[in-house]
This record gives C-alpha cells, sequence and structure tokens, in this order.
C-alpha cells in the first residue's frame, strides 16, 4: 500500500479537482493495455475523489449515474450509485476510516514524517462493485490500476503547470465519440499524452428468455383460478447482505463483500401487497422471482394484466407472460408501484435516505417555502431541481400548502416523472 499512500498524498499536492469538473474525464492506457476512464470530484469541496473507471463496462455504470434525473425515485437513484464499477481515492476525515485502515495509514505517516492536518486528510482506497458495499481494496491489480491513474493525474498537473497542455483542452461530456485526453502509461513508468475518444453508449440488456418450473406454470396455466390485475416491479434493496456462517475472528477486510439484494413487490389492482421478495442480483434473480410469481398466481389466480414500469421487469416476465396469455404492458410511471416501494424502502432504511438528512427546515423557511409554492402560476415554468425540491419539502415538511396547490404540484411532478 505504500505506493499508493505516496501517490495519493502526491495527487492530493496537485488540487486538480478545483480546475477540473468530474465530468472532465482522463482516459488512461494501463501498463497492460487496458483503458480506464478517470474522473476527478471534489470541484464543489464536499468530496474529494479520484474514481477509475476500468474499460467500456466502467465508463456504462458512470454514464448511468451522469445521466440521472432529480425525478428519478430514490431507490433508482441509489441503485445507479451502488451499480459503479471502479476503484477509488477519496479524502475522509480520519473518524470515518475502519481501524485497519488507521493503522496502515498512521504507520506510513510515521515513517515518512507526515502529519495529518484539517479535514478530509486521510486517503481512503476502494473498490466498487454494482450491487455491492464499497470495500476494501484487495486485488492487486485494481490497487495498480489507481496507482497509475493517480500518477496520470499527477503528471497532468505538471503538464497544466509547463503549458504543455491546458484545462480547454479537456472536453466536458461523457457522450460517445467525445473526444477525451489520453495518458499512456510507458514500461518506464512516465506517460505519453495523445486523445481518444469514448466508446458507445451501450444499455444494460437483461436477459428475456428466463428459464422458469415449467411444473409450476403447467399448474397455473390449468387453473381456472382468475384473480385481479398485478403491477410489479423490481428494484434495488437499500440493506446490505453481509453473507452466512461468516467466522466472527475474520478481520472485516479479509470478509466477503457484503451485497445489496434486489426486491421484487407484487401489487394487485387495488394497490394490495401481494408479495415481496429478495434475491443476489448474481443469482439467477429472474427464475427466482418468476416463480415465486407462479406460487402466488396458485394462490391469489392468475391475472389477466401485469403491469410494469422498467425493462429489467419488462423481460422478466416476457417468457413467462407469454406462454400464460397474459398482457404484459409497460407504463414509465406507475404512482401506485412508487408509492408502495416509497414506502418500503423509506422503512427499511429506517426514515430518510441520507441524501435528505442535511434538508431540514426551520420555522421561517417553511413559512417561506409555504408562501413560495402558493405563489407559483404555473408549475411547468420551473425547472427539475426546483421543482423536485418544493415536491420534497411539499410531503416530507408537512407544509401547509392548499389541496388544490399541491394537487398541481404533484400532477406536474408526475407528467415529467412519466417522460423519464
Amino acid at each position: 500500500m505504500n505506493r499508493l499512500y505516496e501517490k495519493a498524498f502526491e495527487y492530493k499536492q496537485t488540487k486538480l479537482w478545483k480546475k477540473l469538473a468530474d465530468s472532465q474525464l482522463v482516459a488512461v492506457e494501463h501498463s497492460d493495455g487496458t483503458i480506464g476512464y478517470c474522473s476527478i470530484m471534489g470541484m464543489l469541496g464536499q468530496h474529494i475523489a479520484l474514481a477509475v473507471y476500468p474499460g467500456e463496462e466502467g465508463l456504462r455504470t458512470l454514464r448511468n449515474l451522469c445521466y440521472n434525473s432529480p425525478f428519478d425515485p430514490i431507490w433508482i437513484t441509489r441503485e445507479k450509485r451502488v451499480s459503479q464499477n471502479c476503484v477509488s481515492c477519496s479524502f475522509e476525515n480520519m473518524d470515518e476510516l475502519h481501524e485497519s485502515e488507521k493503522s496502515s495509514l498512521r504507520a506510513y505517516c510515521s515513517s515518512h514524517n507526515i502529519r495529518l492536518r484539517g479535514k478530509n486528510s486521510c486517503p481512503k482506497f476502494e473498490k466498487m462493485q454494482p450491487y455491492h458495499v464499497p470495500w476494501f481494496l484487495k486485488d492487486e491489480t485494481d490497487k495498480k490500476y489507481l496507482e497509475e491513474a493517480l500518477g496520470a493525474c499527477i503528471d497532468l498537473s505538471k503538464q497544466f503547470k509547463n503549458k504543455v497542455l491546458s484545462v480547454s483542452d479537456l472536453y466536458d461530456g461523457v457522450e460517445e465519440g467525445q473526444e477525451v485526453i489520453l495518458a499512456k502509461v510507458l514500461p518506464d513508468g512516465t506517460f505519453q499524452w495523445s486523445s481518444t475518444v469514448l466508446p458507445d453508449f451501450d444499455d444494460e440488456e437483461y436477459e428475456a428468455d428466463v428459464n422458469f418450473s415449467e411444473v409450476l406454470a403447467a399448474k397455473v396455466r390449468r387453473s381456472k383460478k382468475h384473480g385481479a390485475d398485478w403491477m410489479c416491479d423490481v428494484f434495488l434493496c437499500p440493506t446490505p447482505v453481509y453473507g452466512e456462517n461468516v467466522d466472527e475472528n475474520i478481520s472485516d477486510e479479509l470478509r466477503k463483500v457484503p451485497f445489496l439484494p434486489l426486491l421484487s413487490i407484487i401489487l394487485n389492482s387495488e394497490g394490495k401487497a401481494v408479495s415481496c421478495d429478495s434475491c443476489s442480483a448474481e443469482e439467477n434473480y429472474a427464475k427466482h422471482f418468476t416463480e415465486r410469481a407462479l406460487r402466488d398466481m396458485l394462490d391469489t389466480g392468475k391475472p389477466k394484466k401485469i403491469t410494469v414500469m422498467n425493462e429489467r421487469t419488462y423481460n422478466m416476465y416476457l417468457k413467462l407472460a407469454k406462454y400464460l396469455g397474459i398482457e404484459l404492458v409497460f407504463e414509465d410511471y406507475c404512482s401506485e408501484l412508487e408509492g408502495a416501494e416509497d414506502q418500503l424502502y423509506y422503512s427499511m432504511e429506517n426514515g430518510l435516505p441520507d441524501e435528505f438528512d442535511e434538508m431540514e427546515l426551520s420555522d421561517e423557511e417553511k413559512e417561506y417555502m409555504s408562501e413560495f409554492i402558493n405563489s407559483v402560476e404555473d408549475f411547468s415554468q420551473l425547472g427539475d431541481i426546483e421543482l423536485a425540491a418544493l415536491y420534497y419539502a411539499a410531503t416530507a415538511m408537512s407544509l401547509e400548502i392548499p389541496e388544490n396547490k399541491f394537487s398541481l404540484l404533484k400532477k406536474e411532478v408526475e407528467r415529467r416523472s412519466s417522460q423519464m
């Protein structure tokens, strides 16, 4: 880890994040020939970090994050965040590090006569992989990629200082075909600078040919029991699973990475829950959830129609719906599903998610916000972020707003949500 600490402290001296936005990517051709895409974070001063996204797959997870909408439900936003595929070096306070990280950092600082001063002074190295909790950086290849990326950004700062390159040489954006600067790691550890273009943006593809129990499906097909229509969705659970039968004597950093399972929720046409189930995304979740749906159909009756609101759930039910003669409908927005998922998500989070913890209004601010909402004549003229903030304040802060005014606000939010 010594090389990583060395590069991390040197990188922090560059203060590169004060010059570059996180969407001004730097591509690095690693010593093994693979490409990593670096996002330099910290311009707003809140989260100082360098993240390296490996290849096209890593870049796709970054693009999903960049294309986030303020009207996405919180579970979709959270899923995009925990679906990142990258390694990162961030700078935290000492109390935000694990005990093993504190011990390692203190040993390095002591042997190199380094004094840690102020906020965000402690390097923290993490591995992020889809549907898992950010975890300790253990793989030697990942460490090498992060070390080379830090080195490239340190060299980039020198290029700026020597006026060989300038900030204007770094293009802003993650779109396909976008030109970005490229640092090739040479055998002697130096860097050769050129440019490249970002690859095409391929959406995540979900398996549509889902195998399910033919015995269960045949029973449902022969059954004469019919039930209410369904509304179904599959989304990310906010509570991590740490695995079973783990030896308590094993240190945390050596344990298996905790994962975040997927949840399947089924409502009937009256908005009442039929079932809720969970499964690891790395397992055959589609088979697991469709077979649970078949058992539910045997209990409550086969629906004539199933409404879903994302591609993952649509593909999951496609083969089963055809086999059973059920109409499968894709809708961009379903208020019953979103309401139920809100309740379930927040109950598992023990309240509002972290992103909103800091949004507390004084009585004067609440009064001002209420008056502002009441004064708006046309909510369609507001920007997305402003509208989302007003809607959150109106629903979460118990503001005094006339029923007709709140109805207009909610209607505009639902209209924009359906267009996402």
